[in-house]
């Protein structure tokens, strides 16, 4: 089952899967029409097993948090938190109910760990939903629920989200051979949800970097 607000690629994406599939046009920030999806999808496919959250928005680049507007938090925030938060409220329940395990997938971002130097509004939507996954994981584990949470958190991906970055050379991005392909994190995701991991990363060399940053949180407590 496919959800997207943009019809052509979705019945394009759809058109890519060899089983059968169903292609759904719908705004993941929009509460009402989450709710009503999530009763077509159990009415017309079934319960689903598996919930992959992946919707998302960059928002302003190079803009500094002060000169952004209410508008501009409330557009990523709307889709990237609230729509992540609105698949969740409605398909959790269906998943609660559907016959065996089930799981949740949450795609955030490495900078949900550590804060670039840009894009703050961005980083901050990932921030909330490293935590969201989090606070979802240990309350569905102390209510003995039979779905488990897997936190994405992917670095460069080579999709048409970031197509403006990896064309913008006024600005300091990864190098080329830093993207990775979206094959590569569904892969990622598939395992993880066959394992039961939690916390999984895309790119070598996250280890690294996010030991570096937590090294300069742990020295101001020495």
């Amino acid at each position: 089952m496919l959800v997207d607000t943009d019809q052509v690629n979705l019945e394009e994406t759809k058109h890519l899967i060899s089983t059968p599939s169903f292609a759904y046009c719908a705004d993941v920030s929009d509460e009402g029409r989450m709710l009503d999806l999530s009763k077509q999808v159990s009415s017309e496919v079934g319960l689903p097993r598996i919930l992959v959250a992946c919707a998302g928005i960059l928002g302003p680049r190079g803009l500094p948090i002060w000169e952004s507007t209410n508008e501009d938090w409330a557009r990523v925030l709307s889709v990237n938190l609230y729509g992540t938060l609105n698949c969740v409220r409605v398909f959790a329940p269906l998943l609660e109910n559907a016959d065996g395990p089930s799981h949740i997938a949450l795609l955030s971002s490495t900078v949900g760990l550590w804060a670039p130097r840009s894009a703050g509004i961005y980083a901050a939507s990932k921030h909330a939903l490293v935590s969201l996954a989090e606070s979802l994981q240990y309350e569905l584990s102390a209510a003995n629920s039979s779905i488990g949470v897997s936190l994405i958190c992917p670095r460069a991906v080579r999709t048409s989200f970031n197509a403006a970055v990896r064309t913008d050379h006024s600005r300091s991005r990864p190098t080329g051979s830093d993207y990775i392909e979206p094959d590569d994190v569904a892969v990622k995701v598939i395992d993880a949800i066959a394992s039961g991991d939690f916390y999984v990363f895309t790119h070598d060399g996250t280890k690294e970097v996010l030991a570096a940053y937590y090294d300069t949180v742990l020295r101001t407590l020495e």
